[in-house]
This record gives structure tokens, C-alpha cells and sequence, in this order.
């Protein structure tokens, strides 16, 4: 075959294995379909998508076609299989006898001759996603050129296609965060209590990130208490508080760089100042960030793992900041409608006590009037108990303007001016 129609049949390849997986909506489905194709189109005996898993440097098989099937889910630690030669190498590697390659894994379970192509997996930017590979261990035959053209040509579409779904998957979560966090951001407006605003932060938190559990730690008499736990923890680590309080400066809460932004612990377990009740109960991961309304300390909210390892991931950090800036907002006009509150009913006992002063036989009237239509509201179910406190102190402000004369005269009072 000539040069022309050599270069013509792999574009036609190409082209072939874009029209089969461009269409494709979801990442299981271009792994199957991958070596479906793969092993329908050729002779191999096997057909096998492996994916690199950086978090525990593994390969994972995630599609299988022909002998292998049953394997899907089979893992490949680094320097096993001639996959990883293929992923580190970065580049097509052809063995017409696998059985002399030292490192080669049979996962029919016994070594047989056979030939086998591996193809590197990557994305649009050259990244390494995996490897492609097609063999004839267990059944004679060989590769041919235009077999490793339809390798070579759905390893390179297929990494299109994941890219494509990651893409739209992003956007997606993005939607989903902008969505989450606006709506957080209303109920906090709504909100006059702190616990609430915390619970409600922390489980938005949860829905946002992978990690399982999440509370609003507060310092109290020099130990460190959680006051909102949500989502996954073990039942025993709201008691564990109680059996062994932790003191501040202890433990991840007292790590010196919190109150300058956030903290992550990847492995609790391997944490300088890590307390040993909370590693025998399976703490993880872990990530924190420093509530300072007002600038003041307030407390810590974190987030966190039991058992389950949660890489770093630059996202969930500025999304826990982003969270905890709103919460300080929504706290700082909290406290500021409080003080507001507190100044307006100090200004209303001051005036009491001007109309009490004038007229010591009503003292303390005022007040009773307040508390005794504050009850009758609350059997009544009415809504505004503050409002409601407000209007009955003004009830005696009508007599402000009547002269002393007129209010401790003692018979009874003659035509006006008498």
C-alpha cells in the first residue's frame, strides 16, 4: 500500500471512530463502545480500556471486550502490565510475543503466547487519561497495520469524547454551585438565627463537595465544642466531644495557620498534632476555614472524611471560602440588627422611666403591659411578638404631654382650666 492510500485509510479510520463515540452522552458509554468496536472490527481475543487513577496511582480497568470481560474493575498498581510501560512511555508499544515481556499480567490467570498492541489514552491538551490495548494471548493470529489504525483511531477519538463529556459535566457543576450558592445566600438574608444559617451553609457545603460531614465549631471556656454537625459521622463522635473535650490550641483546631485561611489535612492520621480518639474513630480528611465577623473570632467551619481519603482539590477550598464569607455576612447583619434591637429597647425603658418618674403610682406598669400582650399573642399565634412588645410600651406616651396638675391632681378634675 502506498504512502497516499496508506495516509487516505487512516483518516477513513479516523473519521469511522469519531461518527461511532462524538455522539455518545456519557463516559460508560464510550468506554464500551471503545472496545466493542475494538474487538468486533479485529481479531483480537481481548479488547481492554484501562484508566489512570491519579489519586491511587493505579490503572483500573473500566471496559472490557472478549476473554477478559468478567475482569472489569482489575487494578494495576504501577510497574504491572505492559499498560503502564504504554502510559509512561507515551506511546503505541507493539509486543508480537507478550510472553517475553517480564512485567506482563495475564488476567485469564496463566501466561499464553499471544501478540499485543497498547495504545495511549489522552486528552486534547496531551494529558494521559489511560491506555487502549488489544491482544491474541490465548488464540493464534496477529495485528495487522489496519488494526492498529483502528486502535490508534478510537484511543484518540475516545479521548475527545471523554474530554467533551468532562467539559459539559463542569459546566453542569458550575450551574449547579451558582444555583446552590444563590440560594443559600437568600435564605441567609432571610435567617435571624445562627445555628440555622450554619446548618443551612454546612449542608450546602455537602452537596458540593465529596466530603461526608460537616460542623460549626465554637470556643467555649478554652475548649473547642461542635454546635451544627450534618450529614455522615460516626454516631460516637458527638459523645467523644464529652469523654475527651479538646482544648484550644489542641489537635486540627489548634493548627497556627487557621485563623490565616484555610486548612486541609489529607490523612488525620499522619497530622503532627493529631489526637488519638479521633484517629481510632476513622477521621480522614479534613478541611477548614475560620469565621471572623467582624473581624473577631467566632468559630471554625470544616468539613470532613471518616475512612475515606479526599484529595486536595483547589475547587472545594475556594468554594468552603466563598460559603464562609456569605455566612460572615449574614452573621455581621445579624449582630447588627441585634445591637439595633438592644439600643431601641433601651431607648423605650429610658422612656418608661420618664413617664414612671412623673407618676410613681404607675410603676412598672409599662412593662406589664408589654408582657401581658406578648403572652396573649402567643396563645393567639400572632406572628410579630417584637412589633408587638414595641406598640404596647408607647401605651402610657399619650400622657407625656399633659401637664403634672393635671395627672396627680387628687379630686376629681373641674372644666379644663378649673
Amino acid at each position: 500500500m502506498g504512502t497516499g492510500a496508506l495516509e487516505l485509510k487512516c483518516l477513513e479510520t479516523l473519521a469511522r471512530a469519531f461518527r461511532l463515540l462524538a455522539p455518545l452522552e456519557c463516559r460508560e458509554e464510550v468506554y464500551r463502545k471503545t472496545v466493542g468496536v475494538l474487538k468486533e472490527s479485529t481479531r483480537a481475543a481481548s479488547a481492554l480500556l484501562f484508566l489512570y487513577r491519579p489519586e491511587e496511582d493505579v490503572l483500573e480497568l473500566v471496559a472490557a471486550a472478549g476473554l477478559s470481560a468478567e475482569r472489569v474493575g482489575f487494578r494495576l498498581r504501577r510497574g504491572q502490565g505492559v499498560s503502564w510501560r504504554v502510559l509512561e512511555e507515551g506511546r503505541t508499544v507493539f509486543l508480537p510475543d507478550v510472553l517475553a515481556e517480564p512485567c506482563a499480567v495475564f488476567l485469564e490467570g496463566r501466561p499464553r503466547p499471544g501478540a499485543y498492541l497498547g495504545v495511549p489514552l489522552r486528552d486534547p491538551k496531551g494529558r494521559a487519561l489511560g491506555v487502549l490495548s488489544l491482544d491474541t494471548v490465548g488464540e493464534a493470529g496477529e495485528i495487522l497495520p489496519e488494526e492498529a489504525f483502528l486502535a490508534q483511531a478510537l484511543a484518540e477519538a475516545a479521548g475527545m469524547a471523554l474530554a467533551r463529556i468532562a467539559v459539559l459535566e463542569e459546566a453542569r457543576l458550575e450551574a449547579e454551585r451558582h444555583k446552590a450558592l444563590l440560594e443559600l445566600s437568600l435564605s441567609l438574608e432571610a435567617s435571624r438565627e445562627p445555628l440555622g444559617m450554619a446548618r443551612e451553609a454546612l449542608e450546602t457545603l455537602l452537596r458540593l463537595t465529596p466530603y461526608h460531614g460537616g460542623a460549626l465549631y465554637r470556643f467555649r471556656e478554652g475548649e473547642v465544642r461542635p454546635e451544627v454537625m450534618v450529614g455522615r459521622y460516626p454516631r460516637g463522635l458527638p459523645r467523644l466531644y464529652q469523654a475527651h473535650p479538646v482544648r484550644f490550641g489542641q489537635g486540627l483546631l489548634g493548627h497556627p495557620g487557621l485563623w490565616e485561611g484555610p486548612v486541609y489535612v489529607e490523612d488525620y492520621a499522619r497530622f503532627p498534632g493529631a489526637l488519638r480518639p479521633f484517629v481510632e474513630l476513622g477521621l480522614r480528611s479534613a478541611l477548614l476555614v475560620p469565621l471572623r465577623p467582624r473581624g473577631r473570632p467566632y468559630g471554625v467551619l470544616a468539613l470532613a472524611t471518616f475512612g475515606e481519603r479526599v484529595p486536595y482539590r483547589r475547587e472545594d477550598e475556594d468554594l468552603l471560602k466563598v460559603v464562609a464569607r456569605r455566612l460572615e455576612e449574614a452573621l455581621e447583619r445579624l449582630f447588627q440588627l441585634r445591637a439595633l434591637r438592644l439600643t431601641r429597647e433601651a431607648a423605650l425603658r429610658a422612656l418608661s422611666r420618664v413617664l414612671e418618674y412623673r407618676d410613681l403610682e404607675t410603676k412598672g406598669h409599662t412593662e406589664r403591659v408589654a408582657e401581658l400582650a406578648v403572652r396573649l399573642a402567643k396563645a393567639l399565634g400572632f406572628p410579630d411578638l417584637e412589633g408587638l412588645r414595641l406598640g404596647a410600651s408607647f401605651t402610657d406616651l399619650g400622657k407625656r404631654p399633659f401637664p403634672d396638675g393635671v395627672l396627680k391632681k387628687p379630686p376629681a378634675l373641674a372644666p379644663w382650666g378649673g
